[in-house]
């Protein structure tokens, strides 16, 4: 839409006439233009606005192709003669320049502005025929004063003459009251009563002619009350000032109630003496034109009104002489009034403007002066009275230029913008503040038009989420991310956008396929674009599959409830009422379902006998299962022992005690037997002098006093405060059955008879060997026995150690190597780790012996072994492969360790000083066993890098 502004300019110069700017005024002439188009002119008719200056025509409605905007009326018009006259309004007749057109116009002065509305009316309408009317009127009035004074004459001469002139009168009387204009002689009497009128009065006042000239008629009785004492003063000073002919505008009270405005001109008729004698005048109805006057006014106003409205500050700046006008809000704005900073020039307005946004509006102007910009508009800072920097927007433009095409008048306004820049600026941060938050939050988030379900935006978080790139995410269609239909994902969108409701489930679609569940939170968000969602999304895959589950567990639970041979109480925690229960529960009290509704705690449980009772004994409840035993009451009377389970739990956020109970009456008596049996048991187990216990594995539930006398218990309370089973004791070694868990006595119950030895610590410390051996005693419990068999043991194992050890060094021999190596591999294979080999040789070994003897060398390979075993690790194995020579035999979790792990070997040999003979070295071969191999070729390869390692010098690592 096109918006058409008219500028009015001013130009700014120094003290030396130096140009330094235009102030300008910016004129919505389409604001205008409606304003004017809304005045009736009627066809043929025009509204203008001019500046009162100059007479330049702002705007003109309705413009044609010959309109000249901004050119100036000739100095000889009307209506700039009568405004320089000081004329605020007024109405006259001619002959428009433009096209040549009669009208009889009317104009109005703005008090405030430069400016004046001009109305004229087309004499083809209305206007136009009284207008003619008018004319011949004032022909035949002129003719009828011609012909009374020549009749009079006449008179003087003849009767006869005299009775012909009247007859001519009133024949020209008679002809001009056909007309629109009413003829009218008043006496100069009190209330000027009416002598004569003519006879259209009826036609255009509404009263008769008999009515009007009837002596109780009175003419001041029709004019309006409000105009009624101007008309009577107006009246006193033209005839005290002899002023015989003049013109009024009053309003007349018609027949019918109504008033019209009526133009009055008037002549006095006075005597030789020049006292009024009487009145006469014609009159004519111009409300059509009054009411374009008053149109105007209301314009006028209106215009001010708006300038008013839109709060701003004028200026008026004459460029050539540096003045400027400025009206009070353009003081207002920084604080002072108009009398404070006057007189106004151009320097008043710089003195105030902020330096930097100063030199950018003079740059502005200089533009807009060289006709570069259409218009000047600048933001700048000007000082406050109160020492505080406000934003100020001016905007203007030259109005008019010298022959020289230089500015001569530039206007404009100016608007106090501080709150706005204050505004903007916050905005600016919050802006920023939500897009940093949106761009780096870890929450997967988008914003969507919920009108197209298009995706707007998309944070890092959602790119990583979803799969896409930023630019696939923007603009696409979310539902080919949400699985939702399109129309039900189109209403979801419209209660998240009416805050119906603004959080969802609903399944994602990654980019590779993958479906996520997600919770989506929304809330409508009003942008300059128009409401969009911003949609929080979170991944809740897992919670829905546990929810899943619990939904699982709860129909299992139901399910358990309905199958379970036990009797299945679930109680609620505050009050004690059944409210759940199982078949079987009916089945052990013997209620019906009605009755069964309204059971609680105290009608099934012998020693519950108020809520209290039972809150005491659920106070120790928690969410680990409670065995207790109860006596339960049926409904016939009887009674019977069960066994119960208590746990305490949720449902739904609720707390309430779940029970299974089993009727253990029958097991009573057998247990009862059992304990007598026991009993007997105890005392048979007592006379053994092995160790003896009772158990099922997990638990026991007997041992005998051998048992607390070795282990250093004093009872099996006092053992099962610090331990659950005898298979903690178990020592892991060798030879010896280990294994520390509830499972050991069905696991040692596999292997054969003479393997079942186990090692274990007595209280003293002392380390013994038992041979065990396991009988069933019923379906869950065991009787297994502890033979000591330490003595006999321990010599077979020393005798074994003594085999496979160097019976100089103590280090294993080839014989432990050849036994174990196939083992060792499928160890470290199992584990994932590697098998490596190092050869170790002292150098020059030969010569110690021969310098210092073979008891010397003996210690020398002693010391040796003992060095290597400190500083190698726990699980590596020293061999003593013969002579000087060994091999370790490593596990490594990496390849990369070995060097390293040498190394160190060979320095701590390195840096011992052996008694006798001081410092020896070592030259180390090292290599890591390949998948499936010979293991003498892993030695070979070990064997030769120690060759190689010699070769180079000794004292090396040599890794092949």
């Amino acid at each position: 839409m096109q918006v058409l502004h008219n500028i009015e300019l001013l130009a700014v110069r120094d003290e030396n006439k130096e140009l330094i700017g235009v102030l300008a005024t910016l004129i919505d002439i389409d604001t205008i233009n409606k304003t004017l188009s809304s005045i009736n002119t009627n066809k043929g008719g025009v509204a203008l606005l001019r500046n009162s200056e100059n007479t330049e025509l702002i705007t003109r409605y309705p413009m044609n192709n010959e309109t000249d905007i901004n050119k100036p009326l000739p100095l000889d018009n009307p209506i700039s003669l009568r405004i320089k006259a000081g004329e605020k309004a007024g109405s006259l007749e001619y002959v428009a320049s433009t096209d040549n057109e009669k009208r009889v116009g009317s104009f109005v002065l703005m008090d405030k502005y430069p400016f004046y509305v001009q109305v004229a009316i087309s004499e083809q309408e209305y206007l136009s025929q009284w207008k003619k009317n008018l004319t011949i009127v004032t022909i035949l009035l002129t003719l009828f004063i011609v012909i009374s004074i020549f009749i009079f004459l006449l008179l003087k001469r003849s009767y006869k003459k005299e009775q012909i002139a009247i007859n001519e009168l009133k024949k020209n009387r008679d002809l001009f009251s056909s007309g629109p204009v009413i003829t009218i002689e008043w006496a100069y009497e009190e209330n000027f009563p009416i002598k004569y009128i003519s006879n259209n009065c009826e036609n255009i006042l509404g009263y008769k002619k008999e009515e009007m000239l009837s002596a109780y008629f009175n003419y001041m009785n029709l004019i309006h009350p409000d105009d009624i004492n101007k008309v009577q003063k107006e009246v006193q000073d033209f005839i005290d000032n002899d002023i015989n002919n003049y013109e009024q505008s009053y309003r007349i009270k018609m027949k019918d109630g109504t008033y019209k405005y009526f133009y009055d001109y008037t002549n006095l008729i006075r005597d030789e003496n020049n006292s009024v004698t009487r009145i006469v005048g014609y009159m004519f109805d111009q409300s059509n034109l009054k009411e374009k006057e008053d149109s105007l006014i209301v314009e006028r106003n209106r215009l001010a009104n708006i300038i008013t409205g839109t709060n701003a500050g004028t200026w008026e700046w004459n460029v050539q002489t540096n003045e400027v006008i400025f009206n009070e809000k353009c003081a207002q704005m920084i604080g002072y009034t108009l009398d404070e900073i006057s007189p106004t020039t151009i320097n008043t307005w710089m003195r105030f403007v902020q330096p930097d946004d100063l030199e950018k509006s003079k740059q502005l102007l200089r533009k807009h002066f060289n006709k570069e910009l259409d218009y000047y508009e600048s933001e700048m800072r000007m000082k406050h009275k109160n020492g505080s920097w406000i934003w100020i927007e001016a905007r203007g433009k030259v109005i008019s230029w010298n022959e020289k095409n230089e500015p001569i008048i530039m206007m404009g306004t100016q608007l106090d913008v501080t709150k706005e820049k204050i505004l903007i600026q916050e905005m600016e941060i919050v802006k920023n503040r939500f897009e940093n938050m949106f761009k780096t939050h870890s929450s997967v988030m988008l914003l969507i038009n919920p009108n197209n379900q298009k995706i707007i935006d998309a944070n890092q978080s959602a790119v990583d989420f979803y799969g896409y790139s930023i630019d696939e995410l923007k603009g696409m269609d979310i539902s080919k991310i949400n699985l939702l239909a399109h129309q039900n994902l189109k209403e979801k969108y419209t209660e998240a956008k009416t805050l119906i409701k603004n959080s969802f489930i609903f399944f994602h679609k990654l980019k590779n396929g993958t479906i996520r569940t997600v919770e989506v939170n929304s809330s409508p968000i009003e942008t300059e674009s128009g409401l969009i969602l911003f949609s929080i999304i979170k991944d809740v895959t897992k919670e829905q599959e546990l929810k899943n589950e619990i939904l699982k567990e709860k129909t299992k639970f139901q399910t358990f409830i309905n199958l379970s041979s036990d009797a299945i109480f679930i109680v609620d925690i505050d009050t004690g009422k059944l409210l759940e229960y199982s078949k079987q529960t009916q089945k052990y009290l013997g209620y019906n379902d009605e009755e069964m509704q309204n059971l609680t705690i105290l009608d099934w449980d012998k020693d519950i006998k108020t809520i209290e009772d039972f809150k005491e004994i659920i106070s120790t409840i928690k969410y680990d299962t409670t065995f207790i035993e109860r006596v339960h009451k049926r409904k016939d009377g009887s009674y019977y022992d069960a066994a119960i389970s208590l746990v305490k739990i949720k449902l739904d956020g609720q707390e309430f005690i779940y029970s299974s109970a089993r009727d253990i009456t029958n097991e009573k008596i057998v247990q009862k037997k059992l304990e007598e049996s026991y009993k007997n048991l105890e005392r048979l187990i007592e006379s053994q002098d092995n160790i003896v216990i009772l158990a099922d594995g997990e638990n026991i539930k007997f041992a005998n006093q051998k048992f607390f006398d070795f282990l250093g218990f004093e009872n099996l309370d006092n053992f099962r405060k610090y331990h659950k089973c005898i298979c903690e004791f178990f020592l892991e070694k060798d030879k010896f059955f280990y294994k520390k868990d509830n499972n050991w006595i069905n696991e040692i119950k596999t292997i054969e008879e003479s393997k079942r030895i186990v090692s274990m610590i007595d209280k003293d410390f002392k380390e013994h060997a038992f041979s065990v051996s396991v009988n069933i005693f019923d379906e869950e419990e065991m009787i297994v026995s502890f033979t000591d068999i330490s003595e006999t043991i321990l010599k077979n194992i020393s005798l074994e150690e003594k085999i496979i050890r160097d019976k100089l060094t103590n280090a294993y021999n080839r014989e432990f190597f050849d036994k174990n190596y196939k083992k060792l591999i499928y160890e470290y294979n199992t584990n994932h780790s590697k098998l490596a080999v190092a050869m170790l040789d002292i150098d020059h070994f030969k010569l110690v012996n021969d310098t210092y003897g073979h008891d010397v060398g003996d210690e020398v390979l002693i010391q040796f072994v003992e060095i290597i075993n400190n500083s190698s690790r726990k699980n590596d194995i020293l061999i003593r492969w013969g002579g000087e020579e060994f091999i370790l035999v490593l596990q490594l979790n990496s390849e990369n360790t070995l060097p390293k792990i040498l190394e160190n070997l060979r320095k701590a040999i390195e840096d011992y000083d052996f008694p006798k003979i001081g410092k020896k070295t070592c030259s180390i071969g090292g290599t890591i066993y390949q998948d499936n191999e010979d293991i003498i070729k892993t030695i070979k390869r070990a064997d030769e890098a120690v060759y190689e390692a010699k070769a180079a010098g000794r004292n090396k690592v040599i890794i092949v």
